[in-house]
């Protein structure tokens, strides 16, 4: 068996062209808690940090973790200085570990 996430329809047709294994959805024990959130648009890359970093001193005061997901390991080691300035605790995980 997988746990997690198969994807969407492609990724499920791929896994079932190259390994010839069905797939199918197993309804969750307890109902979804997470809400989904409108998107927020920002115009500039300070803007972008400065309200991200808001999200996550509002996380941390409500004592609730956190999770940054980055498209480069430049822009982690940016998130990461951000935090240190800001001293913020956090554990970085990135392939430069």
């Amino acid at each position: 068996g997988l746990t997690g996430t198969l994807g969407s329809r492609t990724e499920r047709d791929e896994i079932k062209e190259i390994y010839g294994v069905e797939s199918f959805d197993v309804p969750t024990h307890l109902p979804c808690q997470r809400v989904d959130k409108p998107i927020l648009i920002v115009d500039t890359f300070k803007e972008y940090w400065k309200t991200s970093l808001d999200k996550i001193c509002e996380c941390r005061k409500e004592q609730r973790p956190f999770l940054g997901i980055c498209d480069t390991i430049e822009q982690s080691d940016e998130v990461a200085d951000l935090l240190k300035k800001n001293n913020l605790p956090f554990k970085l995980l990135n392939e430069m570990q």
